[in-house]
């Protein structure tokens, strides 16, 4: 069974970036950055984050943060072990339940997706997320990622009360 604890440990922490799924480690070093620091900098840059055990094995964090290109908008970030492809529905309602506690800090979330990484984008469309038409290059390494979106219930709400209302005669 799947848990949920906020703040991690920093032993926690580098449990989850030293088993990261290798993927994850090839997308991280394709900008010449290392697992650990990557893992350790999100963990510290983030408003919120949480890990995720199956029994008392960390194999998952989930991290928000401030998108500071747009407005009232949270990127959400995962780093996952290979332990979550056997817990893979648990954690979608995971990951469901923690965008609907926690979500509407923003009135939108953000998720980049390597471009060639098809499960990570069936992921996204089944958490809730929505692909937009935007294509992010990495200047740095020529690699590209889609642009998911949510717009979570503060952002609906500020849609429906910001919308201008027809007058009933």
């Amino acid at each position: 069974m799947l848990t949920v604890k906020q703040n991690p440990t920093k032993a926690e922490a580098l449990y989850i970036a030293k088993n990261l799924r290798q993927q994850e480690v090839n997308e991280i070093e394709s900008f010449n950055a290392s697992p650990v620091r990557d893992v350790l900098t999100g963990v510290k840059g983030s408003k919120l984050v949480f890990c995720v055990y199956n029994g008392e094995e960390p194999i998952a964090l989930v991290g928000l943060c401030e998108y500071p290109y747009e407005e009232d908008a949270g990127l959400v970030w995962l780093m996952t072990t290979e332990a979550v492809k056997n817990n893979s529905i648990a954690f979608v309602h995971i990951i469901r339940d923690l965008i609907e506690t926690h979500g509407s800090m923003y009135s939108k979330l953000i998720s980049f997706v390597d471009l060639k990484a098809t499960t990570h984008q069936k992921f996204n469309n089944i958490a809730g997320f929505t692909l937009t038409d935007e294509i992010m290059t990495c200047q740095k390494t020529g690699m590209q990622f889609l642009v998911f979106e949510l717009i979570t219930t503060k952002g609906l709400e500020a849609l429906y009360y910001s919308a201008p209302k027809e007058h009933v005669q």
